[in-house]
């Protein structure tokens, strides 16, 4: 009589399941690595925070020079008359044009300083880097940026 062969577990299973694992296991990775950097982010300036001394000075307030941002040369340059020609918008003109969708803030403060309050729906783009987003800004919309 033939001797039956037997049968095992195919081995074609057992590589199909190993070639599932490997990016399963980089896909979870990769979901954990920007959950960790994402919950990083928001918690970070918090921590600064709660772990920074209160600062002190000898000198008083109004008497400390506020740190000056680097303003691009083109900036610098501005003349009184040309500062003075730059268009003004009042507030409620601003508030206005905002609720028709017709115009946009740029915040060009520092992002501590925006960090702390801005206006609600503004775009944040230090005055550092104004001039490398300019291409980069909504077409067809008022622009108002504000630095107070």
């Amino acid at each position: 009589m033939a001797q039956k062969q037997k049968t095992g577990p195919k081995t074609a299973a057992p590589a199909k399941w190993n070639s599932l694992v490997l990016p399963a296991v980089v896909a979870i990775a990769g979901i954990a690595f920007l959950v960790w950097t994402l919950t990083r982010s928001r918690t970070a300036p918090s921590d600064t925070a709660q772990t920074m001394p209160p600062a002190t000075s000898a000198v008083p307030a109004e008497q400390q020079a506020a740190p000056q941002p680097q303003i691009p040369p083109e900036v610098a340059m501005a003349t009184e008359a040309e500062v003075a020609a730059v268009p003004r918008i009042s507030v409620a003109d601003l508030k206005k044009e905002l609720d028709a969708g017709t115009a946009v803030t740029i915040d060009v403060r520092d992002i501590q300083t925006f960090a702390v309050s801005h206006i609600p729906d503004a775009l944040h783009i230090p005055l550092v880097y104004i001039a490398g987003e300019l291409e980069y800004l909504p077409k067809g919309r008022k622009i108002v940026p504000y630095c107070t």
